[in-house]
This record gives structure tokens, sequence and C-alpha cells, in this order.
């Protein structure tokens, strides 16, 4: 007398054969996909169902002042050594003469952090940036923009606590790739210029 396979049985044969030839598909597509670490920067991956997405930091001067003001006052103290690691983290967002600028301050002993830092580090907590515009004035391919940059301390425990608020002065200057039509701005200098808390 044979004995018949259960509804439950032949359903969870059905989910397996499904799972496994779902992993075979990602497998292959995984190993013949471009990644955006094997490209050059010039050919990012950009195409989206027959049209292009220009990265908004590179094609605005605001979103470049935002986004690498996020990086700076956006902190990890368990992982980085000093507050200026965020900020080269983005050296490619920056000016060649402020990023070595950055590189050199970074290396210096007497380098400004902040009090707390070394808590931070022990308790694992991050000290998150959110960002917005303000103002900006462009003038032909320099662009003057006043970024908000307001910073919480994210706990270990899940608690959020208000930390700064300040005004930042960016200075973002337009460079122009291999085309006259591929400008990028990158941040040629910044200040604090108002501390609100």
């Amino acid at each position: 007398m044979e004995k018949k396979a259960s509804p439950t049985v032949i359903i969870m044969a059905v989910v397996v054969t499904l799972a496994v030839i779902a992993g075979i598909a990602w497998m292959v597509w995984a190993s013949i996909a471009p990644k955006q670490a094997d490209l050059t920067a010039d050919q990012e991956i950009v195409s989206h169902e027959g049209h292009d997405h220009a990265d908004p930091t590179k094609t605005s001067a605001q979103a470049a002042a935002q986004a690498v003001m996020g990086a700076a006052y956006s902190w990890q103290p368990a992982h980085f050594e000093t507050p200026l690691d965020g900020l080269l983290g983005v050296s490619d967002r920056l000016t060649e003469e402020l990023a070595e600028q950055m590189e050199i301050a970074a290396t210096d002993p007497n380098h400004v952090v902040a009090n707390e830092w070394d808590t931070w580090a022990k308790n694992g907590d991050v000290i998150s940036a959110a960002t917005e515009t303000t103002n900006e004035e462009i003038r032909d391919d320099l662009s003057k923009v006043t970024v908000l940059v307001t910073q919480n301390v994210l706990t270990s425990q899940g608690d959020v606590t208000p930390y700064s608020q300040f005004e930042v002065t960016v200075d973002a200057v337009a460079t122009t790739g291999q085309s006259k039509q591929e400008m990028t701005w990158l941040v040629q200098r910044f200040a604090i210029t108002n501390v609100i808390f």
C-alpha cells in the first residue's frame, strides 16, 4: 500500500523548490551585474528604465552643502578617531585643497574634540546631524550656502537628546567634467557663523 504525501508536505516541497530557484537566480544575477565599486568615477550606474537620474549632491550647490555638512557633523565616536572622520569620508565632495587641509587637521594631536567624546565612545552613542539650507547666493560658478545643522545624540539605549544647533556658511565651487555640461559642486570652505545652542 502506497502512502500519499499530505498537502502540507507538498506545499513545503514547492516552497523549498521556489526558494532554491530564486537563490540560484539571484546568485547568477549578482555575479554578472555590474557593481558600482568596479566602475570608474565616470561610469556610475545611472540607467533607470530608459532615463537617467543626476546625483543631486553633485548638480546642486545646496544639496552638496547639505550632504557635506551632514557628514561633517554626524559622528560615531566609538568608530571615529576624530570628528573629522565623517568629513574625510566624503572628501570626494571637497575641493582638493580643503580635503588636504582636513587630512592634516585630522592628524593634529591638538585637534579639538567635544568634551563628551570619550563618554559617547564608551557608551556607543552616535551624534546625528540633520541639515537644511536657509539661504543661497550664486554667482557664476561660486555659491555661498547657509546650512542649518541640528545635532542630536542617539544613545545606545534608544534615547534622543538635542546636542547643538548652528548655522554654517558653505562656499561651494562648480567644476566641470569631461563635457562642459557635467557640472559638479564641491565644498571649498565652510565656517560656523551662528551658534543657536
